[in-house]
């Protein structure tokens, strides 16, 4: 990281879980770059369209273009090609700034070396954890908001980052068969992640995103003053009504939602099914 004058820093966390909504938070905040997400879109490189200038797909392209032998995909040419793209987000963001880096657990295996086992750390976060970079981990025990959220975006254009607010949703059906099987998989890959991450607690934090889901409660000024900590930056707490979480009223956008409630109520996922008049009231 020497030829590195940024400081990046990590916001990981499951697709549609909210983190373009964290990176907006943090980057009112003067001397905070916001790259997006770097392993995103990789459909546009395939497409033959225009990437983001911060995109690591179309920074790997020209890489590879240059010099053939990195595309081999080693520990040793894993580790050059990220500390590069460090190094290649230099001239886009003064020395110094906090550059953040949205990362998607179901995107990270991009960087894991050939043979890499599925149990092991992924082989960005060793990386991480070599070069010091910090890490959020931004996580949301609401997975059946999220895993409708994730449905949305899968019926949308794969290069659309912009999500609808929950009032311009048409309502979508969730198939049943499998339904306890998929919360499952999301419960289950955030505790992954977190075990992952909890063996270099000094260089993360954990934000559930609850937490600053409203921007007017304590528990938003807490998580926000984690991350303060945690980046050494002061973040403006005040409230920004041109910047507000996105949320859904499940009953009023998943059209079978009698159906997902009824099987919900009889899972260890009852919490998520609300009252008997959920789908009137939407709670």
């Amino acid at each position: 990281m020497s030829r590195c004058h940024i400081r990046p820093a990590v916001i990981l966390s499951m697709a549609s879980n909210g983190g373009a909504y964290l990176r907006s938070l943090l980057a009112r905040s003067s001397g905070v770059g916001d790259c997006g997400e770097i392993f995103g879109c990789a459909e546009e490189i395939c497409a033959g369209r225009e990437a983001g200038k911060y995109n690591y797909y179309r920074y790997r392209a020209e890489v590879f273009a240059r010099n053939p032998s990195l595309s081999v995909p080693t520990e040793e040419n894993m580790g050059r090609l990220f500390q590069g793209f460090l190094a290649h987000l230099d001239s886009f963001f003064p020395a110094g700034t906090v550059v953040l880096l949205d990362l998607k657990y179901e995107n990270i295996h991009h960087m894991n070396p050939d043979w890499h086992p599925f149990a092991c750390i992924p082989y960005i976060l060793k990386l991480c954890v070599q070069l010091k970079i910090p890490v959020i981990h931004l996580v949301d025990w609401q997975v059946l908001k999220n895993y409708v959220w994730w449905l949305r975006s899968r019926a949308a254009d794969p290069c659309e980052h912009r999500k609808a607010g929950a009032a311009d949703l048409e309502p979508i059906e969730i198939k049943t068969t499998g339904l306890l099987t998929e919360l499952d998989w999301r419960v289950e890959t955030a505790g992954r992640f977190r075990s992952y991450l909890g063996r270099e607690s000094n260089l993360q934090v954990e934000i559930n995103y609850k937490e600053i889901r409203v921007q007017a409660s304590p528990s938003f000024s807490e998580a926000l003053s984690r991350i303060e900590d945690l980046l050494h930056i002061t973040i403006p707490k005040t409230v920004d009504p041109q910047l507000q979480s996105s949320d859904l009223e499940i009953p009023k956008v998943v059209s079978n939602y009698d159906q997902v409630a009824a099987i919900l109520r009889e899972s260890k996922y009852a919490h998520l099914a609300g009252g008997a008049n959920a789908r009137r009231s939407g709670t």
